[in-house]
Order: structure tokens, then C-alpha cells, then sequence
């Protein structure tokens, strides 16, 4: 049955592969495996392929054949391997949730919450699990939760082997699963062979996959399609795609086409451009067509121009902080489909959460994105680290390093006991141009402090010198101070009285920042506008 046929043993199941094929070598796989007592269980076809799955109850046998590549794969697994699609009545409203990540400590991660018509959740991917992320994950789900029940996780689809792909995953499970109904965990490793650092994450990914009792595991195959609360996911995308190329990690993500409404959107995942040329000539392009597309590797050198323009969107939801739009403007792929005439709105993964409301006919969007000029706002008396919105909190590079960040009654304690200083930054450098009048206001009370400055003018945080340092008043108490820029001039006023005047250079590459050193300082709000 498998004469001429590539084989390749895949991490769940052997993978025959085979090219210079037509549909009728495609008809007669199909009817081969029938004649062996397997029967179809499940059928779908998209931009010039087709897909069957078959089993005998013991076994499960996809099947697919793509008319643009002309290549027949078979998989076939020891187990029972099976997409489900179920009717069910609407609801309510479906909603897309780009979950905020804390870029503070991390340049990454992606986690996107949608509730279906029915009320269910679907989740693809999660961020690195750190600090309070599985809190506001479930906050998400309880909030938007109709039931008066637990909040009921049909799918969560995982797109490859990165920890901030899949670490919220194992926090939120490990933790807090009594307080979340998982039925379906959706994912494809098919292979050991993972980036540097990733496996021992992986190993305990695997063993909470391979261990579990209470949810049922499924390995997603291309062409399988699950119907979920008036949505449809079709997997056009997985490893299996790949074999027997040797990629990295991010191009063997799945790559996912959600469709509600006539609506869709596109989850790329961290496909790159390797595994993008594999990806397209599989299909006829007009599959790839959505109205809005995830931004593929968080702009790291992600999908292709090609691709992007294939893909035509208008809206892109890009999981990454926004402080990083400056270096991954200059990117190639990513300054095209910035500059593309069909963009209209950029959302990013670390200003305000994103909620997309698909059942809209005119969709109704966020009030922020890359478009419009940027508002900053921290209001610290929030108890968690992701409500605060706050992306500043981070290392600049040498010599700078990172306080430490604790929650008191009235916002958030920072305390740095080394020589060596903190640069919080509240307008990045890339922002600036974006803007020509503003005013920071920074509230708060100083317990200690060996030196507290604002910093202005300086291309990067390695590039800090003193001549852009303007020392603040560093008594204890409480403080309140306002600076302002407008055109040229800035202001900085303490406590409602004027401290000082200067020249302020606008310039793409100056960002303003708070500098402290050996200090103790209560944050209790911060706000650009």
C-alpha cells in the first residue's frame, strides 16, 4: 500500500509522504484503508486540498492531498485521533481577547482568549506563566463567563514548544485547574529536537499532556477542522507539513484560520521564514485572505513580505511590547505590513488588553492602537502586575538592573539597594515622533533615595549620560511632580511649584525616563497624556 512512499517516524505516529501526486492517488488511499475496515470519521477540504480522517477503531489514519504542491501524506497513529465539530446553540456574542503579557520581564509571549457563541472558551497558546498571569487568565474567563458554572475550556490549542507559547498552560493547570473545565488540549511535537533551554519546560508540558486524567488529548494533524460555538478552526498547518526538513522550533508552529461571521482570523504563531515557504505553495492563496492577522515570532523576523501580502489584512494583533516597535519597525517584513494601504489598526500585547467583538457587524475596536498617538497610564493601587499595563519596569542594559517591585496598600514599592541605577521609562524613544506636546505626571512618596533624576534626550537606556539627567528633589515624603513638554520647552514642576526649565530636542530616538539609585520610593500613579 505504501510502495514509493517516503517513511518517517514522527514523535505520535509514522508519517508516509509522497510527491507527484494527483486526486486520484488521493481517492485511492482513501479507499485502500476502507478496504482494511477503516471508516471515515471526518472530511474537509480548503484552498485546493483535501483531508480525511479514517479509523478502525483502534487506529486513526489522516489523509491529505494538496493540488497545489501535489503531495500525499498519510499519518497513521496507534490511537484514536479525532477533530470534533458540534452545533450548539448561540448565546451570546463572540469574543477575541489579545491577553496582556508582562513585558517588564520578558520581550514575549502570546496568549489570545476567545469565548464562543455558546458561552465556551478556546484558548491559543499562553504566555510564560510568570508572576500573576494564570490570575488575570482566569479573571478573563470569569468575567466573560455566562454560566453560573465554572468556565468551560472546549480547546487549547498550543502552537509549538516555546515556554512563552505554552507556560501559562502549565501554571494555570497546576494551579488552578479546579477552577476551569479543560476538555481539550490540541498540540503537535513531532519531534524531540528542541531549541536550546526548552526541554526540561517541555518534559514537564509532556508529563502533565501524558499523565492527564480529566481532558482529553488531542494531535493536531493539517486539514482538521473543529467547530466550536459557531467557530471554526481549521488547522492549515503543523509539523508534519515539514518532515523531513530540520527547522527550528517556531516554524514547526501550527498555524490556525478562525472563522465566525464571515470574519477571520489568522493565528501564525512564531512561523518564520523558512517554514512560510513551505507553508504557501500548499495552497491556493486565496485560503491565507483575513481580515485580521496575528503578527508572526512577535515581528522577529517572522512571516515573509510574500506572505503578508497574501494575507491582505486589516487589522494585525501583534503579541509583543510596544517599547520594542522601534527596532522591529526596521525589519523588512514588518515595515511592509506597517506601510500596507490596507492597514488600519495595530494592536499590541502590552498597552491595554484587546477585546474583539466578532459578532459586530461593524466591528468595534479598541480605542488605542499603533496608529494613534500614545497615552500612558499606570495606576498602581491595582493589586497585580498585569492590570498595572506598565512596561517600563525593566533593565535598559548596562549598567542599569531591575528593582525590586512589591505591592503595598497604596500602589507599588520600588526598591533598588545597589550603587548601580533603575531606569524606568514611560515614553520611549520610538514614540516621541508620534508626539509633540505632553505632560508626565509621576505621584508618589520617597523613602530613601540615594539619587532620583529625570532623564531626557538619550538615544537608548545603554546610551544614558550625565548631561541628560535633571536631579529631582530626593527628602522623604510624599511628592508629586509634573513635567511637561511642549515643543522645545520643558517644564518640570514639584508640588505645584516650578523647579526647572530647559530645552527638549524632539527627536524619534529620545525617550523620557525616571532615574534612582539606592533607593526606596512608593509609586502611586503615573500618566502620559
Amino acid at each position: 500500500m505504501f510502495e514509493n512512499f517516503e517513511k518517517h517516524q514522527l514523535r505520535e505516529g509514522i508519517l508516509y509522504k509522497k510527491a507527484n501526486c494527483i486526486e486520484d492517488d488521493f481517492s485511492k488511499a482513501v479507499e485502500a484503508f476502507e478496504e482494511k475496515g477503516y471508516k471515515k470519521a471526518f472530511s474537509n477540504a480548503f484552498g485546493g486540498a483535501l483531508f480525511v480522517t479514517l479509523t478502525n477503531e483502534k487506529e486513526t489514519a489522516s489523509i491529505s492531498y494538496k493540488s497545489e504542491s501535489k503531495i500525499l501524506r498519510i499519518v497513521v497513529e496507534e490511537r484514536i485521533n479525532l477533530p470534533f465539530y458540534e452545533n450548539t446553540e448561540e448565546k451570546c456574542d463572540t469574543l477575541v481577547t489579545q491577553v496582556i503579557i508582562p513585558f517588564f520581564t520578558a520581550d514575549c509571549g502570546m496568549c489570545y482568549v476567545i469565548r464562543t457563541n455558546d458561552g465556551s472558551f478556546v484558548v491559543i497558546d499562553g504566555g510564560m506563566g510568570t508572576y500573576d498571569e494564570s490570575e488575570h487568565f482566569l479573571e478573563i474567563l470569569n468575567s466573560q463567563n455566562i454560566t453560573d458554572s465554572k468556565p468551560v475550556i472546549k480547546a487549547w490549542f498550543i502552537t509549538h514548544p516555546h515556554s512563552d507559547h505554552y507556560g501559562l498552560f502549565i501554571d494555570a493547570y497546576n494551579r488552578y485547574s479546579g477552577k476551569f473545565v479543560l476538555e481539550n488540549l490540541i498540540y503537535n511535537w513531532s519531534t524531540e529536537e528542541f531549541s536550546s533551554g526548552e526541554s526540561k519546560n517541555v518534559n514537564v508540558f509532556n508529563e502533565i499532556a501524558e499523565k492527564h486524567t480529566d481532558f482529553n488529548v488531542i494531535y493536531a494533524r493539517t486539514g482538521q477542522k473543529f467547530l466550536i460555538g459557531g467557530n471554526e478552526f481549521d488547522i492549515l498547518f503543523t509539523p508534519d507539513d515539514c518532515v523531513p526538513a530540520h527547522l527550528y522550533a517556531n516554524d514547526i508552529s501550527l498555524v490556525i484560520k478562525q472563522r465566525v461571521n464571515n470574519r477571520s482570523i489568522l493565528y501564525l504563531g512564531d512561523i518564520m521564514p523558512p517554514g512560510s515557504e513551505i507553508l504557501i505553495p500548499e495552497y491556493q492563496k486565496e485560503i491565507f485572505k483575513s481580515e485580521i492577522v496575528q503578527v508572526a515570532h512577535h515581528g522577529y523576523w517572522g512571516a515573509t513580505n510574500e506572505f503578508y501580502k497574501i494575507m491582505n489584512p486589516e487589522t494585525l494583533l501583534w503579541p509583543i511590547a510596544w517599547y520594542h516597535y522601534n527596532n522591529m519597525s526596521v525589519i523588512e517584513q514588518n515595515d511592509f505590513i506597517i506601510h500596507s494601504d490596507t492597514i488600519k489598526n495595530i494592536f499590541y500585547g502590552s498597552l491595554e488588553e484587546v477585546t474583539l467583538n466578532m459578532s459586530e457587524e461593524v466591528p468595534q475596536f479598541h480605542p488605542y492602537n499603533q496608529l494613534n498617538n500614545p497615552i500612558y497610564r499606570a495606576d498602581f493601587s491595582k493589586k497585580s502586575i498585569i492590570a498595572l499595563n506598565w512596561s517600563c519596569i525593566r533593565g535598559g542594559g548596562a549598567p542599569f538592573t531591575s528593582p525590586i517591585a512589591e505591592f503595598t496598600h497604596k500602589g507599588i514599592n520600588l526598591k533598588n539597594p545597589d550603587e548601580k541605577g533603575v531606569l524606568l521609562e514611560f515614553v520611549k524613544p520610538p514614540f516621541l515622533k508620534l508626539v509633540k506636546d505632553y505632560t508626565l505626571t509621576l505621584k508618589g512618596e520617597i523613602k530613601k533615595s540615594g539619587r532620583l533624576a529625570f532623564v531626557y534626550n538619550y538615544p537608548s537606556p545603554k546610551g544614558v549620560t550625565e548631561d541628560v539627567f535633571i536631579d529631582l528633589d530626593t527628602k522623604a515624603g510624599e511628592f508629586s511632580y509634573e513635567i511637561a513638554v511642549f515643543g522645545e520647552d520643558l517644564t518640570i514642576n514639584l508640588n505645584g511649584e516650578k523647579l526647572k526649565e530647559c530645552k527638549f530636542v524632539p527627536a524619534e530616538t529620545n525617550g523620557i525616563a525616571i532615574y534612582f539609585e539606592n533607593s526606596d520610593i512608593d509609586l502611586y500613579e503615573v500618566e502620559v497624556k
